[in-house]
Formats: structure tokens, sequence, C-alpha cells
């Protein structure tokens, strides 16, 4: 069966692919513009086939709508690399934000329009920004507003502090001036971090360096510092936006109109996604760099037109700034660029792709094993020499076996073009799809459980199951869906290199997470693995599926595909919808900022120092929830106190040492205060309450909001007279 936009084959080597053939007899077109038509195309030029107001956009043109969302999502990735750059410089402000961001974004708007990028022809195609626009409206009114996360001891937590401390201090670097002060002690929450996910870079001048990769917080530095707390609180919502309109946007590219509707309702609606667009954590920006560099490939293969294949290398690049396992993606695009060479398949598309990505990749790579070196290591992540003998293997390797492989080569080709070879292959494909769907389905039962380390703990991964736990949140249906998407793209009887652009690595990290998610065993936390690449792959595979089942005909008139196509798709997003509305009045530990803001107030116009009782229980004790924000948030001076007798001497340490700022101590409430000689602890205020939390569970969709309570009181400490 052939998918909507696919015409029969026709005898010959396979051709590129041509755009929008959602039309089964829609009939190919060659892609170059006409002559004297390079460089200065007018709007919709070569008309509209079919000549209504519904037809499909011209074949070889771009749309207006692809060309604003990709500029979106390349704007969004030079604003994120320059605000890390100057970051990493310690020059961070607005002011060089912006202007930086502004001449780099000219630089490649003039590359867009120059004669070497062949701009193509463009077109309005309003029947192509209807679904674009409905599934942002309705993303709008699920992601917003995103939640108002202020507490320590956690991933998001760790990204606003920096964010605010990056504002405050315009370096990545953070200064602790307790660290650095002569012959005072400072207890550490744990090996080199004074706190969760703070980490000592250098404990004798007092530099600190956070936890993870920094290109999210730099990114909500420049929220913050534009608008405030509540611009860095909707970051993550707008992000969420324009990652549903990208991909629908490259649905409509890929497979036509059906396509882009169901792409835009299954993503917008789909709870892991919603959770994701309010949560402050970096997964939501990569999938914004994700699906925006699938589109710049996409233009780039069925237009011709260069430049979107260089802002796609960027955002490839970029996408490595943002999470570790971006490699992962760098590493694909480096293997997929060199087997295009040995094919002989490496055009000028491919070299811009390649121009882009070289741009990033060393700054990338520098950030990883440089600022960011303990990090990748505590996530297995190979060395510097591994990964760059990786690159350097495959480029040589291409050089080398181009001659040696190219009478294979032209055997390959001619094999291709054969009707029968590619359905053989596209079975092998479609065989090994079913294969390992099958054995994820029933892994328990084969292997048992699986375990992992969790730093020196075993702990159970819950990975056996993951396919299962993915369903939970896609349906059965939307998984065998998805699984169709793949059959569709393999047995189609002509071979789209689009589609194969877009399935190849949603398939590869599906199943390197499915199989292993190298994260906790619990949602809605382990869902963040799939969101950069793997839930935005998979709504497409599904939408592409749901494209190819509307078109299907009986008899070649009868069309049964339709009304299952349409109650597979209210099916699928009428749950995914009714799941993510329980979400809708969540804000997850929202209250959290004020009760940050109300502590750190009540050293008035000075700088205070607070001292926080030792953990004596995970999570919801106030020295995790709160320590470190009031430091790095606050801007109040701030660590933890040792436990047993060393408590004593140690407050009296930091009174001798600070004799002429407000020193605090703070300790849950009906914790009897050590006797400390020589001083005066008198009760400031109590703090009591619950802040809202969701559910985490391994082995069932989590669906509830619960409460986390915190109870604590702060105690001015003064010298006795």
């Amino acid at each position: 069966m052939d998918p909507p936009d696919v015409p029969p084959a026709r005898s010959g080597p396979v051709g590129p692919d041509t755009g929008h053939r959602t039309l089964p007899d829609r009939p190919e077109r060659d892609l170059t513009p006409p002559r004297g038509t390079r460089g200065t195309p007018p709007l919709a030029r070569g008309g509209r086939r079919g000549g209504g107001w519904w037809s499909e956009p011209p074949v070889g043109t771009v749309t207006v709508t692809e060309i604003v969302t990709l500029s979106a999502a390349g704007l969004v990735g030079v604003l994120a690399t320059v605000s890390l750059a100057t970051a990493h410089l310690g020059v961070f402000g607005l002011a060089q934000v912006l202007v930086a961001t502004l001449v780099i974004a000219g630089g490649l708007a003039a590359l867009a329009r120059s004669r070497a990028a062949a701009l193509p022809g463009i077109t309005l195609d309003p029947a192509g920004l209807l679904p674009v626009a409905a599934g942002g409206a309705l993303a709008l009114v699920l992601f917003l507003p995103g939640f108002h996360y202020a507490t320590g001891g956690a991933d998001p937590g760790v990204y606003v502090m920096h964010a605010i401390a990056i504002s405050r201090d315009h370096s990545v670097w953070i200064h602790d001036p307790l660290l650095a002060a002569a012959n005072l002690p400072v207890q550490v929450a744990g090996p080199g971090a004074r706190f969760p996910g703070i980490w000592i870079s250098d404990a004798q001048t007092g530099a600190i360096v956070p936890q993870f990769y920094h290109l999210w917080p730099a990114l909500l530095a420049s929220s913050y510092t534009t608008a405030g707390y509540a611009a860095l609180v909707a970051t993550t919502p707008v992000l969420g936006v324009l990652g549903v309109m990208l991909t629908a946007v490259v649905a409509r590219r890929l497979a036509g109109l059906v396509a882009s509707w169901a792409a835009a309702l299954l993503l917008s609606t789909n709870m892991m996604e919603v959770w994701q667009a309010k949560y402050p954590t970096t997964e939501i920006l990569c999938q914004v760099l994700f699906v925006g560099a699938l589109l710049g490939v996409l233009l780039s293969v069925q237009t011709r037109w260069r430049w979107p294949a260089l802002v796609a290398g960027l955002l490839v690049g970029i996408g490595y700034l943002g999470r570790p396992d971006g490699i992962l993606l760098v590493l694909l695009a480096v293997g997929i660029l060199a087997l295009l060479w040995v094919l002989r398949r490496f055009d000028a598309g491919a070299g811009w792709f390649a121009v882009g990505l070289g741009v990033v990749l060393p700054y990338a790579l520098w950030q990883a094993y440089g600022p960011a070196g303990t990090y990748t290591q505590a996530n297995s992540v190979p060395g510097p020499a591994a990964m760059v003998g990786l690159i350097a293997v495959c480029a040589v390797g291409a050089l080398v076996l181009r001659p040696v492989l190219a009478r294979v080569v032209r055997r390959l080709d001619r094999l291709l073009a054969e009707d029968r070879a590619r359905l053989w292959f596209g079975g092998l494909v479609t065989l090994a799809a079913v294969g390992l769907f099958a054995l994820g389905r029933v892994r328990e039962r084969l292997f048992g459980p699986d375990y992992g380390m969790s730093g020196p703990n075993l702990i159970r991964t819950f990975d056996e199951i993951n396919l299962q736990r993915l369903s939970w949140f896609f349906t059965w249906p939307g998984m065998l869906l998805m699984l169709a998407g793949i059959c569709v793209v393999a047995l189609r009887r002509r071979w789209s290199p689009s589609a194969w652009l877009v399935t190849l690595p949603t398939v590869v990290m599906l199943v390197f997470y499915v199989w292993h998610s190298r994260n906790s065993p619990y949602f809605m936390w382990v869902g963040r693995r799939y969101i950069p690449s793997v839930v935005p792959g998979m709504v497409l595979l599904i939408a592409l599926a749901l494209a190819a089942l509307w078109a299907w005909k009986v008899r070649g008139w009868l069309r049964l595909g339709v009304p299952l196509a349409a109650a597979l798709v209210t099916f699928v997003g009428g749950v995914q919808l009714s799941q993510s509305l329980e979400l809708r009045g969540h804000d997850e530990l929202g209250g959290s900022y004020q009760i940050v803001r109300s502590v750190a107030a009540l050293s008035g116009a000075e700088k205070g120092i607070y001292l926080w009782a030792p953990v004596t229980d995970c999570c919801a004790h106030p020295s995790m929830m709160f320590g470190s924000p009031v430091w790095l948030i606050g801007d109040e001076d701030s660590a933890l106190l040792p436990s047993g007798p060393r408590v004593v001497p140690y407050v009296q340490q930091y009174a001798r040492t600070f004799p002429d700022r407000p020193l605090f101590l703070v300790y849950p409430a009906g914790t009897a205060l050590p006797r400390l000689p020589g001083l005066v602890t008198t009760p400031v205020r109590r703090f009591a309450g619950t802040l809202p939390h969701w559910e985490q569970s391994s082995n069932h969709r989590p669906d509830r909001a619960e409460v986390v309570p915190y109870d604590f009181t702060v105690y001015r400490v003064t010298p006795t007279l």
C-alpha cells in the first residue's frame, strides 16, 4: 500500500524527493527554478496546482509558514548559543546578547537570499497554515502557564537557579565567598558539591560550575534579564508551542494536510509533551532544535535550497551544547554524511549542512570536555579522543572507500532501481521493526526485571517495561500506528528520502532509550529522555500512517480508510487530551519562588548568611528545598550545617568571621537547637504549608497531584550582650 504522497514507481534510477505529493496522481516536476528567476523569487511563483485555495503548493517551492518556523528555530538556537558564549566569556548582558544575535541572524538572512543558496519559489499555502496555527493555539492553552519551580535538590531547580545567577553575575561560573574565605569551614552536601547539583570547580578560589550543560540556563538567563521571573517561567511553554508548530510543518512537508492535522493534535495533547512544556528543563529546547533540523534537511532535500541545510547543521551542533546525548545525533549526522559521500549522493546541500555542523561542533566539544567535563564523565560519555576519533574515522573512511566501492555503488544503484529489490529490502526493514516491537513487548517475560546502578546503589530501572510505559501516553493503537508508519516508509513503491530521514533518527533514538533510559525509573521524570527526538518522531510516524490510511481505497474508489483514520486519531487524541487536562491547572512546586524571596528578605538591606540544618530525610527537607535557592536566587550566602558536636564551633566560626552581617540558622520546626555559648538564637519567622507535587510512579501512569509539606523556622544568631 502506498502512502498518499507517492505516485506509481517508474523505471530508472531512484531520484530525489520532490516535495508535496499528497495526491496520488500528481506528476513529478523538475526542481530547477525557471531561467532568470534565481535569487529574486516572487511570491507563489508558478501558480497553484489545481487552481483551488485548498490545493497543494507547487512542487519545488517553500511556504511562508516553513520559512517562518525554521527561522524561529534558528533564531532560538542562535540566541541560546550567544547567551552561552557571552556567559562563558564572563560578559553576559542583554545588550551584548541582542546585538550579537541580530548580527548573526542578519548574516544568515543574507545567506538565505544569496545566489549560492539557490532560493526557490515561495508560496503562501493558507491550507497548510491552518493545522500549524490550530496546533499552536491548542498548545498555548495546554502549556501555559509554566511551572513556577524554584526549589533545590532536582534538575529544574538547578537550571532556574543557575539562570538567575548568570543574569546577576554575567558568567557561567559562580563565585562562592564562603568557600573562598580563608580558614572558614564549609559543609558540603556530597563529594565536590556545595548543594545537590551545585558542583565545586575550585575550592580555593570559590569557583562553582553547576551540574549539567549550560545552554538552557544561559537562554533562561536572557529571558530573566529581559522581563524577570515571569518571562523565565514562560520560556518553556513558548518553546513547546514552537515545537508543536514545527512538527506540524514537517508533517505537512512529509505527507500532506492530514498528517499535519494529526501531528498538531497528537503532539500538543500528549501528556509527556505537556509536562515537559511546563517543566523548566532543557528537553523542550532540544526538541525545537531537533525538529527544526529535520525541517531544514527536508526543505533542502526537496527543493535544493541550500540555506535550510546550513541551519539544520547549526541546530544539530547547538543541540549538543544542550545535552550530552546530543553527541548521538551529531555522530548519526556525520555517519550519514560519510555514507552520502561513499554513495556519491553528497550534494551542495550536504556540504552546507556539514559547514553548519562544523561551525558549532568545536565549541560543543570544548564545553563537553571543559566546563562540563565532570558531568560528561558522569554520564559515561567517551572521552574527547574517542569522539574526535570517531568523527575522523567517518571522514577518512568515506574518502578512502569512495573510489574503492565505486563499482559496488553503481551495482547498488541499478539494483535499487528495481521494484523487487526495494520490496525485499523494505520487507527486511519491516520484519526488523516488528521484531524489535515484539521484543519490547515481551522483554519482561524473557529477561525478567532490569537493574542498574544509580550512584553507588543498585536499583530496579523498570527498563524491561519501557515500551508499555510509553503506551500509557500514546495508547496501544497509537504505538501500533507508529509501527505502521515505519512499515509505510519501508514498503512504499517509490522510496522517499524525506521519510527515511525522519524515520532513521527516530528509530535509532527510540531503540536506544527503550532499551535503557539512563535516568530515574520514575515517570514523569524518565519521560524527559524521549522528548527531544523520540516523541516528535513517533508523532510524525503516526501521522504518516494516518495519512496513508486516509488515502486507502478499495477497488480504486471506496475510501474505507477515511472513517478508520478519523476514528483512530479521535481516539488517540481524545485519550491524550483527557490525560493532559489533568495537568492544566497543576503548578509543580508552585509558590516555592515566593518562599525563597521571603526567606531572603529576612536579612533586610544587608546580605545575610543562612546556615541550614543537616539533611535527615530525602527531598522534602528544608535545606534540600530552599538552601541553594536562597543563595543563588535570593542572592544571600548559604551553607549547610554539619551534624553532631561539630555544629557549635562551626556556627561560632561564622559569627567571628562575619560579625557585621546578619547570621541565621534554619531548622525544621520542632527541632531542638544546639546550645551555642556566647551566642543568642532568636526565632524570626516560621514557614509552614504545602507545595503541589505530581505523583511519581514506575508501574502506572502518574495521574494525580499530591502535596509536599514544608515546616521550618528561621532563627537570628547574635552575640551575647
